[in-house]
Order: structure tokens, then sequence, then C-alpha cells
């Protein structure tokens, strides 16, 4: 039996002076990655609650990405 074993990455990241943890399985560019975080940044992803992780969609470039964003973990999936 051949399990399926998707690399998945976990890269710190700064941006605007800010570490992030970007997990992602896939290739990125940093000019999407920086459109994600400034996104994210717009909807105040960022601040400190007791809720769980919350769900985006941000489109870049004609790719939508669903990011969860829980404290300075961001993970990104990408679809076409």
């Amino acid at each position: 039996m051949v399990l399926d074993q998707t690399m998945i990455d976990r890269i710190p990241f700064l941006h605007k002076s800010v570490l992030y943890n970007i997990i992602t399985e896939g290739d990125l560019t940093f000019k999407a990655l920086h459109h994600i975080l400034d996104c994210l940044l717009e909807k105040n992803a960022f601040v400190m609650s007791e809720s769980f992780a919350d769900l985006y969609s941000i489109e870049h470039e004609e790719v939508m990405y669903t990011v969860c964003v829980d404290g300075m973990d961001v993970i990104i999936n990408a679809s076409l």
C-alpha cells in the first residue's frame, strides 16, 4: 500500500516587522504572500481573541486562497 505523503512546510515569514508562521503545502510567490497578509491585516485577522481560528477567502491573480488564521499561524490553501 502506497500512501500519498504531501510535504507541508511551516515557514517563519517577516512582514511589516511582524513574524508570522506560514503553513502551506504548495508553492506560493512572495507577491501572493504579501498580498494575502496585507488583506488579512485590513480585516484585523490578527487581533487576539478567545475564539477559534478564523477562515478567509482571498483572491490574487485569478487564484482563490482559503486562509485560516490562528494567532500568528497562517494556513494557506490555493484552489484554481
